[in-house]
């Protein structure tokens, strides 16, 4: 390789060997700026490769703020139906206590309804001298069966009313024939149930009838056999 002439020299002009092993000292192809062209010649793809990373990141970033806002909307529907179970539990054990007290009160009155059915049977027994009573052994449903027991009551009272009734209405026009047969029972037992006796009163009416009569044929004899046939009799 020849050596540079004058001219080249001034001209600034070097050889292939030279520039590439960088010893000459020139402002343009030193090894700071080699390193800085060889960033430059590398700086398209980095780029593009930066921006595909941005991208990947601003991608899973909105997908984690879907995900968080899902996920903040799943928090508050469970909350709200976490409150919504709370709510019905609390309904639910307001309901149950209601239902308690309602069969505690149920319970109640059927024990008081069961007293008064028992309290008529015994009014019944009392008052008729006989009563049905139901089987102590059988204890299925006490209220049916202390109603039923009450009815068979009812019945046998009826039948008892029925036979004073016709009683009364045989005698009746013997006692009072003065007056009318009433309707109602209770007016027609009323009649012999008065401050007088009926049937003392009836029985002095039915002596005095006799006592007249006997006088009115003792009288009739007289006017018919007159004083001597007394006397000859006598």
């Amino acid at each position: 390789m020849q050596p540079p002439s004058v001219e080249e020299k001034k001209l600034g002009w070097a050889g292939k060997e030279e520039i590439a092993t960088g010893s000459l000292l020139t402002p343009l192809l030193d090894d700071e700026m080699v390193a800085i062209g060889s960033h430059f010649i590398g700086f398209p793809d980095e780029a593009d490769s930066l921006r595909k990373a941005l991208h990947l990141a601003e991608k899973r970033a909105n997908d984690l703020e879907k995900k968080l806002k899902a996920s903040e909307k799943d928090r508050k529907k469970a909350k709200e139906d976490a409150a919504g179970v709370e709510d019905l539990r609390e309904r639910l054990h307001a309901a149950k206590n209601a239902l308690s007290d309602r069969e505690t009160k149920l319970a109640q009155r059927e024990a008081a309804i069961i007293a008064r059915f028992e309290t008529q049977s015994a009014r019944f027994s009392r008052k008729i001298g006989e009563m049905y009573t139901k089987n102590q052994d059988l204890d299925e449903d006490r209220l049916l069966d202390t109603l039923t027991v009450l009815e068979m009551n009812c019945s046998l009272a009826r039948e008892c009313l029925k036979s004073a009734r016709t009683a009364f209405e045989r005698i009746f026009p013997h006692f009072f024939p003065n007056t009318d047969l009433p309707k109602r029972f209770d007016q027609l037992a009323k009649h012999f149930n008065g401050k007088d006796d009926p049937a003392f009163t009836h029985r002095q009416a039915s002596l005095k009838i006799g006592v007249e009569g006997t006088i009115a044929l003792v009288a009739a004899i007289k006017k018919s056999t007159g004083p001597k046939s007394l006397l000859s009799e006598a």
